[in-house]
């Protein structure tokens, strides 16, 4: 006999084996986190209607195997958006998505491998930061072969890494953005703007940023990304350029 379980309870029982077969097919284990958190959404919202005819484990993989499909669809969509960064003219394809005066310093090099360490990068995110870092002048085509990969491949990955490394600068190392004072400022300026920041945005913004909650609800991460997106136009001096 199928045993019932609640939410919570299934879903921390079953968490170990799809937390294992998804790395196995991400190999990335800050993208394995994002797809588990839409896998706990789509379970969470139809496990009223769950049958209970087989374990709750099975119906959970089957879950994550449809969002880990949907992810691999969407990764050929945005490579095939991505083929033509080759015809973008050298100095937009290498316009860098960190400031001049933020790159020379070396506390962001640092934190950057701190953000590997902790599992917010991935190490082939963090070459390719590191990679425009150094050469913040050459296209994409050219820096991803001093990285051995294809230019699009490399466009891409910056693109992903980009808005992790500039949520986890904000939440580990304010002092690189002006400050926790700077930051409240820039916050409540955005939130004063009118259409620049969600209810979702501001309440995931001011729980781990403001307060320095050491976790938020499922699915709030995005939230949380482009709040400091949209919060770091708002900053004073050095920090994570607006432009991407």
């Amino acid at each position: 006999m199928i045993e019932r379980l609640d939410f919570d309870t299934a879903w921390q029982r079953s968490a170990p084996q799809l937390y294992a077969i998804c790395l196995r097919s991400t190999g990335d284990r800050s993208q394995t986190d994002e797809i588990l958190q839409r896998v706990a959404i789509r379970a969470w919202r139809a496990f009223p209607t769950f049958r209970w005819d087989c374990p709750v484990v099975s119906w959970l993989i089957k879950i994550l195997y449809g969002e880990i499909a949907r992810e691999i669809a969407r990764r050929q969509r945005d490579r095939a958006r991505e083929t033509t960064l080759d015809a973008v003219p050298p100095h937009l394809a290498a316009r860098p998505d960190l400031e001049s005066d933020a790159a020379a310093e070396p506390d962001l090099r640092k934190a950057i491998s701190d953000a590997v360490r902790t599992g917010f990068l991935s190490e082939q995110e963090e070459r390719v930061v590191t990679a425009r870092l150094c050469y913040p002048d050459e296209s994409w085509p050219v820096l991803g072969d001093r990285l051995g990969m294809a230019g699009t491949t490399c466009a891409s990955l910056h693109c992903r890494a980009v808005p992790k490394l500039r949520t986890y600068l904000f939440q580990a190392c304010p002092e690189l953005l002006g400050g926790k004072a700077t930051i409240r400022r820039a916050f409540d300026t955005a939130c004063k703007t009118e259409g620049r920041l969600s209810t979702a945005e501001i309440a995931a913004f001011r729980r781990v940023i403001l307060e320095g909650a050491p976790a938020f609800a499922v699915g709030a991460r995005g939230a949380l990304r482009s709040a400091c997106a949209t919060v770091v136009n708002f900053l004073d001096g050095p920090r994570v350029n607006r432009h991407e």
